[in-house]
């Protein structure tokens, strides 16, 4: 590809200015990185050997993380009904709030994003979602942990 080819610009620019967006909007609310991902793949109560395997962190961290998640109020450990030894990671009202909050706060942090008309934003979405490929099509976004790092 073309240096200079002027989508090859465009995502750059626009994935530096939402690295810088995402890790601000994570600091507001006083989480890191690794946390505000754990809140946002929590879709649906999962366990923790899940969890890191998804994330490609070692459990022992994820545990540190779910840990200060939890003191917080954001997570909690469930029992799993099938298997008593399994703790499933599940957010909490609290949790799902603070995502919320940060998912809205990321979504108009975009300069120029308000610029753009309902159908350029549902267009925008379909395409980036298209472009993203396989983790574009993850409905519970568990392919898509890049961002994080």
């Amino acid at each position: 590809m073309d240096p200079r080819d002027p989508l090859d610009t465009a995502l750059w620019v626009v994935s530096d200015v939402m690295r810088g967006v995402f890790a601000r909007r994570v600091a507001d609310l006083g989480l890191t990185p690794p946390q505000a991902l754990i809140l946002r793949l929590l879709v649906r109560p999962t366990p923790m050997k899940e969890l890191a395997a998804t994330m490609l962190f070692d459990p022992s961290y994820v545990t540190a993380l779910v840990d200060a998640l939890e003191d917080r109020g954001l997570a909690e450990r469930l029992p799993d009904a099938a298997d008593r030894r399994i703790k499933l990671i599940a957010t909490t009202p609290a949790g799902a709030s603070a995502l919320q909050s940060l998912q809205q706060a990321i979504s108009r942090s975009l300069p120029g994003i308000d610029a753009l008309t309902d159908e350029e934003r549902s267009q925008l979405a379909q395409l980036l979602t298209k472009a993203a490929g396989p983790a574009g099509q993850a409905s519970d976004t568990r392919q898509s942990t890049g961002f994080c790092g």
